[in-house]
């Protein structure tokens, strides 16, 4: 057996309740949870350390997988970087690196906040855009005034953030400059891009990542950008890409938010984290995927999961959310 089955095959042995094993009545029942919903990968940890790891027969620990719309939870670490490396503001006009967009009536007051949180009022209607594309679109609504879930804005964001970096003499894309510049020197690789037809990098759903890498992604959200106490992305851009918009407080820069809404629920099938009877924490952060992929980051209780699945179907965030709770 080698080493990688031999992690694989001990974990689940563990979390099977072998012989001798040692697990946390919450952490049983949080890994229960996961291997009925078609579970492939859960890494569980507190305060930066792993407390429990768990892995179908089939999975390898080490393999990235494709985490699906679960990948926008990367939007805040291009958006920490380039306000840490002084290059954006969150509230500079969008006008002001897109400056085709000078004298539009509505496209001149888009920030790159507004971009980023949805609220920038344009939308291609599902469609997967090119960058001409996107940035050719009229408003459909009032520059924050309605949160419109579509892949145009961050589109748009990504021109801007190339922009940004060419000024600057960066040699690579944004993928690039992420990868290097935040998730290498903090350990959550294997990451791959995948990328549109034209080159550019699917930032809403393009990514490919294991369960352990993804918590590490994850301990720096909780973390608020600082590592090894070092900071490697603006703590206060962080602070922003988990609160919400006056339109949808649920939603941050590509990540699920666990706040009241002030009117109709996100559009985020597939999950009960907003139901009454769930337990979700008020500062709860989260990405999810349609076939049942998680990141949960727990900032009050320490804690960051991440789960890899098969299939969402009939997958409870909130009684996965909890288990966890009960770790106290």
């Amino acid at each position: 057996m080698d080493r990688r089955s031999f992690i694989a095959a001990s974990l689940a042995a563990g979390a099977a309740g072998s012989a001798g094993a040692q697990i946390a009545p919450p952490l049983a029942a949080a890994i229960a949870l996961h291997t009925a919903h078609a579970g492939e990968a859960l890494v569980i940890q507190r305060n930066g350390v792993v407390w429990a790891e768990h892995y179908a027969p089939s999975a390898d620990p080490y393999a990235p997988r494709d985490i699906g719309r679960g990948t926008s939870a990367f939007i805040p670490a291009l958006v920490g970087a380039l306000v840490n490396d002084r290059l954006m503001r969150l509230d500079e006009s969008a006008v002001a690196t897109l400056t085709e967009w000078a004298g539009h009536p509505s496209k001149s007051r888009i920030t790159v906040r507004m971009l980023l949180d949805l609220t920038c009022g344009l939308s291609g209607a599902g469609q997967i855009l090119s960058t001409p594309e996107a940035l050719a679109l009229e408003p459909i609504a009032e520059p924050g005034t309605a949160f419109i879930y579509d892949t145009a804005p961050t589109r748009v964001f990504l021109e801007i953030a190339r922009r940004k970096l060419a000024a600057a003499r960066y040699p690579g894309d944004a993928a690039d400059y992420i990868t290097t510049r935040v998730f290498d020197p903090v350990g959550c690789a294997p990451l791959i891009w995948s990328r549109q037809p034209d080159g550019e990098v699917d930032l809403h759903s393009g990514a490919r990542i294991s369960a352990r890498a993804w918590t590490r992604w994850g301990e720096l959200i909780r973390r608020l950008g600082v590592w090894r106490a070092a900071p490697v992305l603006s703590t206060d851009a962080l602070r922003d890409a988990a609160r919400g918009s006056w339109p949808q407080p649920r939603y941050g820069f590509g990540l699920w938010l666990a706040w009241p809404s002030r009117g109709e629920a996100p559009p985020l099938a597939g999950t009960d984290v907003w139901s009454p009877a769930s337990p979700a924490p008020a500062d709860l952060v989260m990405a999810a995927s349609a076939a049942g992929d998680r990141l949960f980051v727990l900032p009050t209780q320490g804690i960051v999961a991440a789960r890899l699945a098969r299939d969402g179907q009939g997958w409870s965030d909130a009684a996965f959310l909890a288990a966890l709770l009960r770790l106290g």
